[in-house]
């Protein structure tokens, strides 16, 4: 079925990655390969999206079911799964599952242990997020294709990563359902596999993950998102974006990037009551992350004079950092389980020329721990005092930063 399947996708698309988009509809699609239809948002999203290469075919039919804690209508496809969210505005009103994140735990991997994280390569995008490079032929693959988020011609990376989400690993060889072996990469929403045998743009294909989760045992149980279930947001400009109702997690992430060479200023409005937050304030090209605690509505105000984005996103789960971490420039960690509450020493270093400052924040201490406010280059050795957690660093830097237990 797999490879019938993939033939079937060679002669029905002509190209990869490009098919008619369509406006919103009511009237069923049905598919004789496998039985079901698509049809309302479903539909406008799979035909708008990418279609058969992207998704698949229906594997099932629209029905309700419990993701991440909520009732929602889904339908599954024999490469990923569609959600609806009617709370949002389009094109967020259908969000897409992570099965690649999915299919790795029903196979009980987990992907930071597993995958080797490695250096910034040249000719590859590498991904500090999660540690991987992205390289060749699936760089190109993963470039071409992306949701349609600000209505232009071609695909930026915001739309890139809104699709197929960031890579949970590097280049592998491992066997498929098929049997056969394939060097391929792992990526949060799809696996992208390398086929010589076939002519490009058919040398790379994407799984059949949701056949593959179908096939053992049903779907596994939703994982949380180690870096993103993104709501992307992008333009040009000074811009005030529309609201939008984020899904039941806490603690979130906004991630932001601007081009230009003036001022960027991003504030981030709950429309629930008149608090607000600053998510950026500097000048020139940037790319930083903010905590966006405790917002269900949100909208920002974005003062700037090139093109940006904004990354929204749940913290993932990152045991790793709870000793302590390293970076670059601003940066949000994952949420951790501290080891011990009380109070822990430190040592911090840091060798840019602006602010240094890091916050220890934990679900036991609303207001967080500011263990390092100072301006330049530092090194020292310090005190924080963590609390029942989850926590999760928060760092404001322009340098390398490191922060470690003593």
């Amino acid at each position: 079925m797999r490879r019938t399947t993939m033939l079937g996708v060679i002669l029905t698309v002509l190209l990869f990655g490009i098919l008619p988009t369509a406006s919103a509809q009511s009237a069923d699609r049905c598919f004789a390969e496998t039985g079901f239809c698509i049809t309302g948002a479903i539909r406008t999203f799979w035909e708008k999206n990418g279609g058969l290469p992207v998704f698949g075919f229906p594997i099932g039919p629209q029905q309700e079911e419990q993701i991440e804690g909520n009732a929602l209508q889904v339908q599954r496809f024999e490469r990923n799964r569609l959600e609806l969210h009617p709370e949002n505005r389009a094109p967020y009103d259908v969000l897409l599952g992570r099965l690649g994140a999915d299919r790795l735990a029903q196979q009980s991997r987990d992907w930071q242990a597993v995958f080797p994280k490695s250096e910034a390569q040249p000719g590859c995008r590498y991904f500090g997020e999660t540690g991987h490079n992205v390289c060749g032929d699936i760089l190109k693959a993963w470039r071409a294709n992306g949701l349609e988020i600000d209505g232009r011609k071609g695909k930026t990376e915001a739309e890139n990563l809104a699709l197929l989400g960031l890579p949970l690993s590097d280049l592998v060889t491992e066997a498929t359902s098929d049997g056969k072996e394939y060097q391929l990469q792992w990526f949060e929403r799809g696996r992208f596999e390398l086929h010589p045998e076939n002519q490009p743009p058919y040398n790379v294909l994407l799984g059949l993950l949701g056949n593959e989760i179908r096939d053992n045992g049903g779907a596994a149980a939703p994982v949380p998102a180690p870096v993103s279930q993104a709501i992307v947001l992008s333009g040009s400009g000074a811009k005030v974006t529309d609201p939008i109702t984020l899904p039941s997690q806490y603690n979130r992430i906004v991630s932001v990037h601007q081009g230009g060479s003036s001022n960027f200023i991003v504030w981030a409005y709950n429309q629930d009551n008149d608090q607000k937050a600053l998510i950026a304030n500097t000048i020139g090209d940037f790319t930083g992350s903010r905590p966006l605690e405790g917002k269900r509505t949100v909208f920002f105000e974005v003062k700037a004079d090139g093109n940006w984005t904004l990354t929204i996103e749940p913290l993932p789960q990152d045991g790793s950092v709870a000793n302590g971490l390293s970076g670059h420039g601003e940066y949000v960690s994952g949420l951790f389980q501290p080891a011990r509450v009380g109070n822990v020493p430190l040592v911090l270093a840091h060798d840019g020329g602006a602010n240094f400052i890091v916050w220890l924040r934990c679900a036991g201490r609303a207001s967080g721990d500011l263990v390092v406010n100072e301006i330049g280059a530092y090194q020292g050795e310090t005190i924080a005092e963590f609390q029942k957690g989850p926590c999760y660093w928060d760092v404001r830097a322009d340098g390398n930063w490191s922060i470690a237990k003593k």
